[in-house]
């Protein structure tokens, strides 16, 4: 799969949503697992608000090594503020890798997979994390289910 377009990675950083309760949560990780059933995808979603995890499902092919790239991708989210799709694009616009930038820490690894959950008015509330794809596609997996919950939450205006 070819690396994601910067550009698109930037305007992804401006996504916000109106709100973002533990139900929210609970929207958007069932849609990611739904489509992981449905396609038989063998992925870990993990959705952390404010530091505690409020949802994950593990598909039952699914394995260790997922969980512990959710939380290296999760640790850029938390350290950056940003993507970590984002922060492994513009490194590589930079031609600098994250070793080189910031020094070797295995806690860390920039690869996308993991995404800041931002709420309007408020900022960064949480981040949510799918490994077990090609990263990229982890990546549009969450931005897929970001959209979807936005749409759920677009319709409560109602």
């Amino acid at each position: 799969m070819e690396a994601l377009d910067y550009n698109k990675l930037e305007k992804e950083e401006a996504f916000v949503l109106p709100h973002f309760l533990n139900k929210d949560a609970y929207i958007l990780g069932n849609y990611i697992a739904e489509v992981a059933i449905e396609k038989d995808h063998p992925i870990i979603v993990c959705i952390e608000k404010n530091g505690l995890v409020v949802y994950q499902y593990a598909h039952d092919r699914s394995s260790m090594d997922n969980l512990f790239w959710i939380e290296k991708k999760m640790n850029v989210v938390k350290r950056f503020s940003k993507s970590s799709a984002f922060v492994e694009a513009k490194l590589k616009k930079q031609n600098i890798t994250f070793e080189d930038k910031y020094g070797k820490d295995d806690r860390y690894i920039a690869v996308p997979g993991a995404v800041p959950i931002k709420v309007k008015n408020v900022g960064v509330v949480g981040v949510i994390a799918v490994s077990g794809l090609v990263s990229e596609s982890d990546h549009q997996l969450i931005m897929s289910g970001l959209n979807y919950l936005l749409s759920v939450q677009e319709g409560e205006k109602v």
